[in-house]
C-alpha cells in the first residue's frame, strides 16, 4: 500500500494580545478586533495571519480559528486580553520554502 502526502508542515499559532483602548493610529483595538472576528464569520472563514508583521518581509499564513470562539476578559477599566488558536490551512507555507 502506498501513501501519498499532499501537504505537510502545518503550523499552529497561539498568540495572546493585551490592549487598553486606542492604538497609535487612534483605532479602538477592542472594536477593531470584534469587527475582524465578525468579518471572518466568528473565525470559521480563513484569514491571512502575519506572525511578525514588523519584519521587512513578513510571512503570510492562511489560517482559521480553532475553536471558532473569542474570549476577551476584562483585566482593568480599559484593559483587555485575548488569546486564540490559529490553524494554518493548506497549502502550508513551510512546505513551499
Amino acid at each position: 500500500r502506498t501513501r501519498y502526502v499532499r501537504n505537510r508542515g502545518q503550523r499552529i499559532f497561539e498568540p495572546t494580545w493585551r490592549f487598553d483602548g486606542n492604538d497609535v493610529n487612534g483605532l479602538n483595538q477592542e472594536t477593531e478586533t470584534r469587527a475582524w472576528f465578525n468579518e471572518c464569520e466568528q473565525g470559521s472563514r480563513p484569514f491571512v495571519f502575519f506572525e511578525s508583521p514588523s519584519v521587512a518581509t513578513p510571512t503570510a499564513h492562511v489560517c482559521y480559528v480553532d475553536p471558532p470562539e473569542m474570549n476577551m476578559p476584562i483585566l482593568g477599566p480599559f484593559e483587555r486580553e485575548i488569546s486564540m488558536r490559529f490553524v494554518e490551512s493548506a497549502p502550508y507555507v513551510q512546505s513551499e520554502l
